[in-house]
């Protein structure tokens, strides 16, 4: 009769119960764990650089960027088709300022450009680009849409 009460009632709670007492164990042990101030840190770092990537001088991008570009359009043999004014996407107490660049020229010209510009300081972060080539025109032209934060909009975050 104590075996068949075993079987029925009490073995399957014993078991749950037990497996409860594991997992609750391993739950405590879990809970000990912490992030490494190191690795906090390193994110830290990691996010700033994304940001310093965006960050550009108000006064200054525009004209920069314009010189950036004309040096690099002579370097690589290409010519700009456009540089219009730039663009300011407010959002509440924050803007991004956005900036469309045209140049025409060999693809592999301005894919050469596009990689020197990606590494340019100060100048904003290429969040957007569209080669094109029209049927009947032997040039490409590729549109580039370069976007940054300005330094006092950073700063107040």
């Amino acid at each position: 009769m104590c075996l068949i009460v075993w079987q029925a009632a009490i073995k399957k709670t014993w078991e749950r119960y037990s497996t409860y007492c594991r997992l609750a164990k391993a739950d405590d042990q879990a809970a000990q764990l912490s992030i490494s101030p190191a690795y906090t840190e390193d994110r830290a770092i990691s996010i700033n650089k994304l940001y310093n990537k965006f960050e550009v001088d108000t006064v200054k991008w525009k004209s920069n960027l314009w010189n950036h570009c004309a040096t690099l359009s002579r370097k690589h043999s290409v010519f700009m088709r456009s540089f219009p004014i730039g663009e300011q996407i407010i959002s509440g107490k924050n803007f991004l300022m956005i900036q469309k660049i045209e140049m025409a020229g060999n693809y592999h010209d301005l894919l050469r450009l596009q990689q020197e510009l990606e590494g340019l300081a100060e100048i904003g972060k290429i969040t957007g680009l569209v080669y094109q080539k029209p049927v009947r025109d032997s040039s490409v032209t590729l549109t580039i849409i370069l976007t940054g934060i300005p330094l006092k909009t950073i700063n107040e975050l």
